[in-house]
């Protein structure tokens, strides 16, 4: 497994601020760990809520998909591609008085 230098940076750099980071932490009563706490778990249900939302747009997606297959399938049984449910245009006239 080969590390990018980007990501050794960011160890580097993590190993260095963390003894910091937490004395200034211990000073302010752990606002900090309490502020990224709260920060992380509402990114997380966040995710979770988009997660879900993506789920069901998928699986209509998925469903209209199908219904659309299936009119295709019938009417290619039929011989009819004109014989869909979607009506053709009309042409309709304005009277502009």
């Amino acid at each position: 497994m080969e590390f990018g230098p980007l990501l050794l940076a960011f160890l580097l750099g993590g190993l260095v601020f963390a003894p910091i980071v937490n004395a200034i932490d211990s000073v302010l009563g752990h606002t900090i760990a309490n502020t990224t706490r709260n920060l992380a778990k509402s990114t997380i249900v966040l995710s979770l809520e988009l997660a879900d939302r993506a789920k069901v747009a998928f699986s209509e997606l998925g469903e209209a998909f199908q219904d659309l297959v299936a009119e295709a399938q019938a009417d290619r049984r039929t011989g009819d591609p004109s014989a869909s449910s979607a009506s053709s245009p009309t042409e309709v006239e304005i009277d502009s008085d």
